[in-house]
């Protein structure tokens, strides 16, 4: 008769007592395991990195026990990474690329894709005060962008902007700290008001998506590469997408507006 199978959280803790230097014989006697199931859990965890149960049939993987673990390395430490990208990585390996083995792989491992929250929550005084803002600059808008024109066009000259112009940051708690406040202050900075919670309204959030795709596929493995791929890949982006996203800013308030405060496809 085929004995029950042990709950995963119980695996866990067992292979989370071997972690912290526990022998088989203590784990075994702690968690009433058998011996002999205590080393199989820990074998398994080993080899594939897990300790949920694997399929037990069917046709053997092409993907071998190494490129199996890098897989699961690259994904817990890019939980951004799509599925899309991950074949690459794997080419580069010497390891087949399909897109149906690596998500298998992935599974069998306990790993498993989500969509990211993309809309941020916004309270009634969120919704407020991006309605407000909305109607307020909805007129102003093609003034806004002429603005952007001008110092988009200052910035290619070493950004030499003079004093004349706006500086506009989205409420991150970087920008908003008491020591960069007043920096700004105490350099006459003009700083363009902004309602919270409102990535939607400021269309450089696409590139930062952009730069981070980019990024990623460049794989740099320390600070330094890091550092040179930003500069490169930043110097990239297109002129015309850049010009479309600050074209965009009329439609978001309109969009804005359109929800009376909510959120926005954008």
């Amino acid at each position: 008769m085929k004995s029950k199978e042990l709950s995963v959280d119980l695996r866990d803790r067992i292979v989370s007592r071997h972690k912290s230097g526990e022998g088989y014989r203590k784990i075994s006697a702690a968690l009433k395991v058998p011996m002999s199931t205590v080393a199989s859990i820990i074998h398994k965890w080993k080899k594939f990195e897990t300790t949920r149960t694997l399929p037990r049939a069917g046709w053997p993987s092409k993907l071998s026990d190494r490129g199996r673990r890098a897989l699961v390395r690259e994904v817990t430490k890019n939980p951004m990474v799509t599925l899309s990208e991950l074949p690459r990585s794997s080419v580069e390996r010497g390891e087949p690329s399909r897109r149906t083995t690596i998500s298998a792989a992935i599974h069998q491992s306990g790993l498993f894709g989500r969509v990211a929250r993309q809309k941020p929550l916004l309270s009634k005084r969120h919704m407020a005060a991006r309605l407000e803002f909305a109607k307020r600059h909805l007129k102003d808008s093609q003034t806004m962008r002429n603005k952007a024109d001008e110092n988009l066009l200052q910035s290619t000259l070493d950004l030499r902007l003079g004093r004349r112009f706006i500086f506009q940051q989205d409420n991150d708690p970087k920008h908003t700290a008491k020591i960069s406040k007043e920096w700004l202050q105490d350099n006459s900075v003009n700083v363009l008001e902004w309602p919270s919670q409102s990535s939607d309204l400021n269309p450089i959030e696409h590139l930062w998506r952009d730069l981070k795709m980019a990024v990623h596929r460049r794989f740099p493995s320390n600070l330094m590469e890091l550092e040179r791929c930003c500069k490169e890949e930043w110097a990239k982006l297109a002129k015309v997408r850049c010009a479309k996203l600050v074209a965009s800013y009329l439609k978001r308030l309109e969009a804005v507006i359109a929800a009376k405060g909510a959120s926005t496809k954008y």
